[in-house]
């Protein structure tokens, strides 16, 4: 069976906000999860395996376009693989969802994940200098999806 991606639930929150603030320099908070609830907007797609979730990704989406806004891997299964899942994952929902064009930000010191992107067919359009609390530049980068 191939693995599928579910809505967000209240139970969820717990757990994903305990892997943010271990693995996390500016970690979501239970109330960033919490508020998604509220969003026609905003969704939050949790991958779920047997043992309960294995990540989940943050994705804001308007006219045709998407913007994740964070994605993660349980903290005791990353450096497998399955963040490239995952992505492949939220991007076959993105195309699911009529959504052509998806768009991510990311430190531009984070060298594995900026290469996962890149893997996917990611490109970086720009930097963004101060992007993140301590003064971090951010990488823009996109995705057609035609």
């Amino acid at each position: 069976m191939m693995p599928a991606l579910r809505p967000l639930k209240p139970e969820d929150v717990e757990v994903l906000a305990e892997w943010e603030k271990k693995q996390r320099p500016y970690p979501w908070s239970k109330k960033n999860f919490l508020d998604t609830f509220h969003s026609d907007r905003h969704f939050i797609l949790v991958w779920e395996v047997v043992m309960g979730p294995r990540g989940f990704v943050a994705i804001q989406k308007t006219d045709g376009e998407a913007y994740i806004l964070n994605i993660m891997i349980d903290p005791l299964h990353q450096k497998k693989g399955w963040g490239t899942q995952l992505l492949k994952m939220a991007l076959d929902w993105c195309r699911e969802n009529q959504v052509k064009i998806v768009k991510l930000d990311v430190d531009a010191q984070n060298f594995p994940a900026i290469n996962i992107y890149q893997k996917a067919g990611f490109r970086i359009d720009g930097a963004r200098p101060n992007a993140y609390p301590r003064g971090e530049t951010g990488y823009v980068m996109t995705k057609n999806l035609d």
